[in-house]
C-alpha cells in the first residue's frame, strides 16, 4: 500500500515504530528513509492536520530544520485511510535524521533556545491562525479544571489546593502580553522526544508539530 501511495523506489520496507498519540511507521526504499504517520481517527481534523503540513513548509522555507510532508503520487499530502475505529488519513514525512540527545548540559539548552526562537520569528510571519483552541490563560487553567470536574471526587482534599493553584496561575498569566512578538504560534510540544540532534549538521531537527497552537 505504502509503495503504490506514494513515489517510493525499489525494496520498500515497512515496520512500525510507535504506537502514541497517532500511529507512526518507518519507511525505507532505495533513496532512504521517511516517516508514515496515520492519525487516530477523530483526533485531527482535516483543518488541523492541513494547518500542520502548511506550516511546516513554511518553517522549511524560512531555514527551520524541521521533517516535512511528502507529495503521494496524486500530487496531495494527504491521503484517505479507512481504519476499524474509523476514517483518517495518513501523510508522509522525510525523516529527522540523528538521535535523542538528552544530556541537560549548558550548550544544548543555549542551541535549543536559540532554533526556538528562530522558529517563533518565523511563525510570526505564518499568516494562518491556528484551527485548535489555543493555550491561553482559559486554555492553561480553565479549561482543564472544568475538565477535571467530573472526577474531583478521586483528587479528595487536593481538588481544593488545585483550584487554588489554577487560580493563582490564571491570575499571573492575565498580566502577560498578547501581542507579537511575546505572543503568537509556538510548537506547542517542544521536548526532547520530537527533535534528533545531527552530529554530521551538529543541529536537532524539530518534528511532530501537530499540537501547534497560539
Amino acid at each position: 500500500w505504502v509503495k503504490k501511495t506514494y513515489n517510493l523506489k525499489g525494496d520498500v520496507r515497512c515496520s512500525l515504530w510507535m504506537n502514541g498519540v497517532h500511529l507512526t511507521y518507518y519507511v525505507k526504499d532505495s533513496k532512504g528513509k521517511k516517516v508514515l504517520r496515520i492519525y487516530r481517527p477523530g483526533l485531527r481534523s482535516e483543518e488541523q492536520i492541513g494547518f500542520e503540513l502548511d506550516q511546516l513548509q513554511h518553517l522549511e522555507s524560512s531555514g527551520i530544520p524541521v521533517s516535512t510532508p511528502l507529495k503521494n503520487r496524486a500530487g496531495g499530502f494527504q491521503v484517505p485511510v479507512r481504519l476499524p475505529d474509523g476514517d483518517t488519513v495518513a501523510v508522509l514525512f522525510t525523516f529527522a535524521e540523528g538521535f535523542f540527545k538528552m544530556k541537560p548540559v549548558a550548550w544544548v539548552g543555549r542551541e535549543l533556545g536559540a532554533l526556538l526562537a528562530r522558529m517563533h520569528s518565523a511563525q510570526d510571519q505564518f499568516q494562518l491562525s491556528a484551527p485548535s483552541l489555543p493555550l491561553n490563560v482559559d486554555g492553561l487553567t480553565v479549561r482543564p479544571i472544568k475538565s477535571l470536574g467530573p472526577y474531583r471526587s478521586s483528587f479528595g482534599k487536593d481538588w481544593l489546593w488545585l483550584r487554588k493553584v489554577a487560580k493563582k496561575i490564571k491570575k499571573e498569566l492575565s498580566v502577560l502580553p498578547r501581542k507579537q512578538p511575546f505572543y503568537g504560534l509556538i510548537h506547542g510540544d517542544a521536548h526532547f522526544g520530537n527533535l534528533h540532534y545531527s552530529p554530521l549538521e551538529k543541529s536537532y531537527i524539530l518534528f511532530d508539530l501537530d499540537l501547534t497552537t497560539s
